[in-house]
């Protein structure tokens, strides 16, 4: 879905909420096209045709004429007045001659129909070449006000521009906060992915006291010494917390030393418009090589629990997993609970008390007689 279509949301009194669609049709969604920013609409779109929102319904019995700048100055039954449920709200899609196709998040692509990039990067494009020669002033509102050549039959796709446009998101390396409707954040985190020991030296004498299992850097994984594959030197793995909407972005540098590559799954994310950083190894993504940096950037859509893990070999069973949480702005089923502290996160997964390798860990997982021992 591209940001000019979707269920129609106003902001009041500081706090998002959702149109009725009784009376909606094309002139309210024209209204509301140009007030976004477009020329018209394609369509009104009612009974929640892009899902059910929550909170506030803010307008009911929407009648524009026609000639309004701003949805608000439509005739309506006043503001926060009606008899609608969220299955009743309100949705358009807007007519848009530019969009932008093949970026990791919708403010960057090669354009179809900020800065450019060069010829390819952001894959190929399909279809008639429109415009060629393009050469702007700085000073135009239209991507065809610019000077240009159209009809052009002599250039390739591979020859495609795109642009990678200003994010306003705050950048943060702490997310995890009380989310609030239409404010997102950037949200930006360092893995090193290196080998590590449970109960090494860091440890003290953690079998004996329990402080010392509380130091900096041991791990202790039930008192047991075995090799592990660790982010940031830690079982299970940094939690990743952030609001629905935000965009997560994880440096993710390669330290095995033994010339294994890596990857990661983020497991319950759709990855609709970025499946390049799904993970799954030469499926959509090549290994991560050895004393090499990738960045893997994606949208926190889906709201719920969810965990990333390792996608090569069996690195997720020795110790490369851990939580991933996407927040409501407002809790589901909040009612159910009295506290909602993530300092507390219980992470459970299979473990096995020897290195994979030498617990044959795949003859486990295809019915061999291997025993395995599980730690919480």
């Amino acid at each position: 879905m591209w940001d000019h279509e979707g269920r129609v949301e106003i902001y009041l009194n500081g706090s998002w909420g959702t149109i009725c669609d009784d009376y909606w049709d094309k002139v309210d969604a024209d209204v509301t096209c140009r007030q976004l920013g477009y020329s018209a609409a394609i369509t009104a779109v009612s009974s929640a045709g892009y899902g059910e929102g929550t909170g506030q319904i803010w307008l009911d019995d929407v009648q524009c004429g026609g000639s309004e700048h701003n949805v608000l100055s439509c005739a309506n039954r006043g503001v926060g007045v009606h008899n609608c449920g969220h299955g009743e709200d309100a949705g358009l899609k807007c007519e848009s001659l530019v969009r932008l196709v093949g970026g990791i998040t919708d403010y960057e692509g090669y354009q179809a129909g900020g800065s450019p990039r060069r010829y390819g990067v952001f894959g190929q494009g399909v279809g008639p070449l429109l415009l060629d020669y393009v050469r702007c002033r700085g000073n135009e509102h239209n991507l065809l006000s610019w000077n240009y050549r159209s009809n052009s039959t002599k250039n390739l796709h591979d020859r495609d521009v795109g642009v990678v446009c200003e994010d306003n998101n705050p950048v943060s390396t702490n997310c995890d906060r009380a989310c609030v409707d239409a404010e997102t954040r950037t949200c930006v985190y360092t893995w090193d992915v290196t080998y590590y020991y449970s109960m090494n030296s860091k440890c003290g004498n953690c079998s004996t006291n329990p402080d010392d299992c509380e130091i900096d850097g041991c791990v202790p994984l039930g008192g047991r010494k075995r090799p592990l594959v660790t982010v940031n030197k830690q079982v299970p793995g940094p939690k990743i917390i952030v609001c629905r909407g935000d965009t997560i972005v994880v440096n993710v540098t390669n330290m095995l030393d033994d010339m294994n590559g890596v990857t990661f799954h983020w497991h319950g994310m759709n990855q609709n418009l970025t499946p390049s950083m799904d993970g799954p190894s030469m499926i959509t993504h090549c290994p991560i090589p050895f004393a090499t940096t990738f960045t893997y950037k994606f949208r926190a859509n889906n709201a719920g629990t969810y965990f990333w893990h390792s996608h090569i070999g069996p690195n997720r069973s020795d110790g490369l997993a851990g939580p991933l949480i996407i927040r409501y702005a407002i809790e589901v089923k909040s009612e159910h609970y009295d506290v909602d502290d993530s300092t507390h996160v219980m992470f459970i997964q299979d473990w096995l008390e020897d290195y994979t390798e030498t617990a044959h860990y795949i003859s486990y997982l295809y019915g061999g007689e291997e025993t395995m021992h599980v730690s919480f």
